[in-house]
């Protein structure tokens, strides 16, 4: 009696773990088959993970979205593959030209709400202005910005007007005045080291990539661009295939998805696929520059989160890399090669603007503003070139 209850027992744990195996071949095979199926419909396929799961997000040509998620034990070395991006050489360098013309205007722009901006970002906009006296400083409040939308890309106001979060908005609008005047956007709270001369002689298009801890961390893939520092040239095609692809992403429901960094990185790895004969310095070229250029620290938030995760014993590659790296660098510091180091500010804003707040024009005498009619004039938005 005993031996065959011990049978019954045997063969219900093979009976499981049979099944297991089954539900896994099914997901790895079937997700195969729908990566294929949406590449053979013309539609460009990105995978990468989102918390516990994978997702597989494609875009056709029709501009639709879907979102497909699978248990995150699948494709886990397809996902590796895929990406093709490792961490770069830190021990080499890149030369800058020391003379020249710009190759992007000379305009820095920064977006608030309206012109009383909160005291914790005075320092930072200060920097800015001290390590570029040559550039031409231009202030977006969100009237203006609405304004602008609504004059420059009137067929963007609706998706412009009905985002829900005004985050989205200000994402948004980046894009579309870079497009349209040229120059750098930084947020407010990106502090300048030095001046961005060397690099807007060299480069056409400038994306920041966030520090590497971060796309590891919450997404299980390296290399994620970020649109809290950007630059590039007027009329540039990169930015103009961002604005254009604002309608079709903002179905999706995350910030960074419809608007945001993953909205960017998706698109920046599609325009590189698109356009394989483009060097990073050609004319229609994008850059992504190292984390250490703009953004070498990490969200001082994500330090306890990095302390639990490498005490676990199972790790994906990129993560042991990742706990490697937070081991040796800790959260990450500006080097003698960075340009700008972003403060990752999580205040409540409109409680710190109540409680002190200065105007911009205190602290950028010089400060220019969209005002319709006015703007347009080539005096009022220079695109100077210092050097040239």
């Amino acid at each position: 009696m005993t031996g065959i209850i011990a049978l019954k027992r045997r063969t219900n744990i093979l009976k499981r773990t049979v099944f297991f195996w089954v539900v896994i071949l099914v997901f790895c095979y079937g997700t195969l088959i729908l990566i294929w199926i949406l590449q053979k419909q013309g539609e460009k396929v990105f995978v990468h993970t989102q918390h516990n799961s994978i997702a597989i997000d494609s875009y056709s040509s029709s501009k639709k979205t879907a979102y497909y998620f699978v248990n995150e034990m699948v494709l886990e070395r397809i996902k590796i593959n895929m990406h093709g991006i490792l961490p770069p050489d830190e021990n080499s360098t890149e030369a800058f030209p020391t003379k020249g013309p710009f190759r992007i205007e000379a305009i820095i722009h920064q977006i608030w709400i309206d012109k009383n901006v909160p005291e914790y970002f005075r320092t930072y906009v200060s920097s800015l202005k001290e390590n570029h006296l040559n550039y031409v400083y231009m202030f977006w409040t969100d009237e203006m910005a609405k304004k602008f939308v609504e004059v420059k890309f009137p067929i963007m106001l609706p998706f412009y007007v009905n985002y829900p979060r005004n985050l989205q908005r200000a994402d948004a609008v980046r894009y579309m005045i870079l497009y349209e005047y040229g120059g750098v956007y930084a947020d407010l709270d990106i502090v300048s080291l030095r001046p961005l001369d060397p690099i807007m002689r060299k480069y056409t298009c400038i994306l920041s990539q966030e520090p590497h801890l971060h796309p590891i961390y919450y997404s299980n893939f390296y290399g994620s661009a970020c649109n809290a520092f950007m630059a590039c040239r007027r009329h540039h095609p990169f930015m103009k295939n961002l604005v254009d692809n604002l309608p079709s992403f903002s179905v999706a429901g995350e910030t960074v998805d419809s608007t945001g960094p993953r909205f960017v990185t998706i698109l920046y790895r599609n325009f590189i696929a698109d356009h394989p004969h483009l060097t990073r310095t050609d004319n229609e070229g994008v850059y992504l520059a190292p984390p250490e250029y703009f953004m070498p620290s990490s969200d001082h938030r994500l330090k306890n989160k990095m302390t639990n995760l490498c005490y676990m014993k199972v790790l994906t590659p990129l993560y042991k890399w990742a706990c490697e790296r937070f081991k040796m660098h800790g959260m990450g510091s500006p080097t003698n090669y960075t340009f700008t180091d972003h403060k990752w500010a999580h205040i409540n804003w409109l409680a710190e603007v109540k409680r002190k707040s200065f105007i911009i024009t205190d602290i950028v005498p010089d400060a220019k503003f969209y005002i319709q009619d006015t703007c347009d004039q080539k005096d009022t938005i220079v695109t100077k070139t210092p050097g040239s």
